[in-house]
């Protein structure tokens, strides 16, 4: 990734009537600008099949484009496109679009500096995502995610990170709408949200991606009321139990399913069947 201009997409135009941020909207061709800056980790999203059309259509769409700027199709790098999962505040349904990694708050003055990540610890005070965190909050759902390593030797060295009954992680993030000035042309981008390593990712990294539960779901897309402190209050280093990591240019694991004992917590994820 590093020194690589990426051939990124953005949003089609969307006409002078529609709200920008109304997920109902048609998604469209995209257009758009290079991005060059560095990715503190990669994900790789989720292949699982659905009964969606739409969604397989956006799978297809999203692997057509990756391979067009010459990245596996699946596979989140910055400045590509990637599958997310938004709520429409007034219907409250949730949506899957293509929506470009490397957040262009809808203030700023142009794309030159998209934010990659935001730091869970300030995302509800920090100008660049404050709004976002209040209004647009989304969901990327993966099969694993990658983190390179900084903690320990060798330095560099990519792992990847997944559960070990290869069930999804939900990954937290924001979204937001920018517009072209003086066209009808508006962008839509997101940045995922990252919080402190547990002790697993704390062997090579000092940070990972939030993850989210099913069961906090509700709360985090706004189905259910809650405080915005207690919304951040999600976003906590995931449990290092169930979780495995291994070299990114070795094959997976195989899964491990583990037995549930009577007195403990039942599972986070259901696995896939």
């Amino acid at each position: 990734m590093s020194g690589v201009r990426d051939r990124v997409f953005g949003q089609a135009p969307i006409g002078r009537n529609s709200d920008p941020l109304d997920l109902e909207s048609s998604e469209g061709p995209m257009i758009g600008d290079n991005l060059t800056s560095q990715p503190m980790w990669i994900v790789m999203a989720s292949s699982e099949s659905t009964a969606s059309d739409h969604l397989a259509d956006l799978v297809r769409l999203q692997a057509e484009r990756a391979r067009a700027s010459g990245h596996k199709p699946g596979e989140m790098v910055e400045g590509v496109e990637a599958i997310v999962i938004r709520r429409n505040s007034e219907t409250g349904r949730k949506h899957y679009g293509l929506l470009k990694w490397g957040l262009i708050p809808n203030h700023a003055p142009n794309m030159s500096r998209p934010h990659l990540h935001a730091r869970a610890e300030t995302v509800a005070e920090l100008r660049p995502f404050a709004q976002s965190f209040r209004q647009r909050r989304c969901v990327i759902t993966v099969d694993f995610f990658k983190q390179r390593r900084t903690i320990g030797q060798p330095k560099g060295k990519l792992f990847a990170i997944g559960m070990a009954d290869q069930s999804d992680l939900l990954i937290a993030g924001i979204w937001d709408a920018w517009n072209i000035r003086g066209t009808d042309t508006w962008i839509r981008t997101f940045a995922t949200i990252t919080v402190p390593a547990n002790e697993l990712v704390g062997e090579i990294h000092d940070r990972m991606p939030a993850i989210l539960t099913k069961d906090q779901l509700p709360f985090w897309f706004g189905d259910v009321e809650m405080p915005l402190p207690e919304v951040q209050d999600l976003l906590r280093p995931f449990p290092s139990r169930g979780m495995i990591r291994w070299p990114a240019e070795s094959k997976r694991p195989p899964m491990v399913v583990e037995e549930q004992q009577p007195d403990s917590e039942p599972d986070l994820f259901t696995p896939r069947s």
